[in-house]
């Protein structure tokens, strides 16, 4: 048996593998270009897996491929230090091999150095392994809801609701400010200034500096993302937000998605929602994903809500391409290393600052 890097050269062979032992219907494999964004073109690459080899782990058993596991390398934030992470994607094995490959896995991973180990969008088989191999694991990542249009919203997004029940309503927010909004303009060592020095210190997660924004978002050859910065009479950086518009319904309607929301002042959280709400009025509804409220200040004084997962009623559905209306929760799973927690307060949940964008769960279907 051995395990190692899938080369550069074997682009065909992981795209059937993941065919083999996954779904010949993937992402990846419909649209290789998103596979390469995340496992060869990520800046963290040739550090964790070598110059020629993706990031795309394979076991490999008598010349046949029989378990692969992706891993996204980026960086993690502690505190204000950073270390090395990685996000899994895709991990599959040959039935009948799942034991001896899980941890020959783990095993191979335990040598490169982790100071974290991410993985979100679990399946049931794959969140009761983690559960069982200690990880920290989260059942439903908190989501923050707004409805920009409602009645549009219950009939195309609510099954079966002859009634408008209540839902978050986006209410914005009347606010004079000294700060100023640009779009799709990200000064690097404005914004990597304002990142190390105010926000990293205070959260726990995968690292955003300019480095991790450009290639996550600016160069995604598939999804369009827009960025709303938030600076002052200077031109320094105080706020964040990267948004995507989806079209769904044939075109006919939109959505707005929140990937990344960082404020750390109440006036600048709330200016930068202000802005998020009104980037384009004619979404139906707005989300984000995000595994702590750290940064949900801005957001919740403009009507968004963390709605749970039991509260179906003003759940919307998660999945758009087509709209399924099953209510599906986001769950993820988190391994540090022992260094790592001996930084953190077990009770300091608060501090984590993970969204979508740390993994490969923001896609067109």
């Amino acid at each position: 048996m051995e395990i190692r890097f899938f080369k550069t050269s074997e682009k065909e062979l992981l795209l059937d593998s993941i065919r083999k032992l996954w779904n010949p219907n993937h992402i990846y494999v419909r649209n290789p270009a998103v596979l390469e964004h995340l496992v060869l073109n990520t800046p963290y690459r040739a550090g964790f897996s070598g110059v020629g080899n993706y990031s795309f782990l394979g076991i490999w058993e008598n010349d046949h491929v029989i378990g692969i596991l992706g891993t996204i390398p980026q960086e993690i934030n502690i505190i204000g230090k950073k270390g090395r992470s990685s996000t899994f994607t895709i991990w599959a094995v040959d039935k009948g091999k799942r034991g001896v490959c899980g941890l020959t896995f783990q095993e191979f991973l335990d040598t490169t150095g982790l100071d974290m180990k991410l993985a979100i969008g679990l399946s049931p088989m794959a969140y009761k392994i983690y559960n069982l191999l200690g990880w920290m694991v989260i059942e439903d990542v908190p989501r923050w809801v707004a409805v920009n249009r409602v009645e549009e919203t219950v009939k195309h997004l609510l099954p079966n609701d002859s009634t408008i029940p209540y839902l978050p309503r986006v209410i914005p927010c009347n606010l004079k400010t000294r700060y100023k909004i640009e779009i799709d303009t990200l000064n690097a060592k404005k914004w990597d200034r304002f990142y190390s020095s105010q926000f990293a210190p205070m959260t726990i997660g995968t690292c955003r500096d300019y480095k991790f924004l450009k290639w996550r978002y600016m160069d995604s050859p598939v999804l369009k993302y827009h960025f709303l910065t938030l600076s002052d009479e200077k031109e320094d950086c105080y706020g964040l937000a990267v948004v995507r518009i989806e079209h769904i319904l044939d075109g006919r309607y939109r959505l707005g998605r929140i990937l990344e929301f960082i404020a750390v002042e109440a006036e600048a959280s709330i200016l930068l929602a202000n802005a998020v709400v009104g980037f384009d009025p004619s979404v139906l509804m707005w989300d984000f994903y995000c595994l702590s409220d750290v940064t949900a200040f801005g957001l919740e004084a403009v009507g968004f809500r963390k709605i749970p997962v039991w509260m179906n009623k003003v759940m919307m559905p998660t999945r758009f391409q087509p709209v399924d209306y099953n209510h599906m929760k986001l769950n993820a799973a988190i391994w540090l290393s022992a260094q790592a927690k001996a930084s953190l307060s077990p009770l300091s949940t608060y501090q984590w600052y993970i969204t979508k964008g740390d993994a490969d769960q923001d896609r067109a279907n």
